[in-house]
């Protein structure tokens, strides 16, 4: 992984056990094949093109990125025992198709959420896509 996103993790949660595969992983950044993250967005998602908050988002040259929910009605609710947040999961669900008409692969995108019940719901939303 990026040197970036691995010494973010390795603070927050692996205490600098992490160690990137390469001098090259380490310096990889993202890269949009079709040179734009909002081009084909649906109109609910990008009213203005020039004002899309997914561009100013994920610039190529982030390499982490966090995204303050706070004034949102994005609230954590509960399924049984399990934690999920449905407009957070809309969200990661429209930056991923995003990146994927942007002309990024399916296996060059990885979501990590600290909950499982949140990653049920996402492949849920991404199952419901091809419907």
């Amino acid at each position: 992984m990026n040197e970036d996103v691995m010494e973010l993790s390795n603070k927050l949660i692996y205490g600098d056990h992490l160690r990137c595969g390469s001098e090259e992983v380490a310096k990889r950044t993202l890269i949009l094949p079709k040179g734009c993250m909002t081009g084909t967005l649906d109109l609910g998602v990008c009213l203005r093109e020039d004002s899309c908050w997914l561009r100013h988002l994920l610039p190529e040259r982030s390499k982490v990125v966090f995204v303050d929910t706070d004034h949102l009605p994005a609230r954590d609710s509960r399924v049984g025992d399990l934690v999920q947040n449905d407009v957070e999961a809309k969200l990661v669900y429209q930056i991923t198709e995003a990146f994927l008409r942007s002309g990024v692969q399916e296996g060059q995108i990885g979501i990590m959420s600290l909950y499982r019940q949140q990653i049920k719901l996402l492949s849920h939303l991404q199952d419901r896509k091809g419907c």
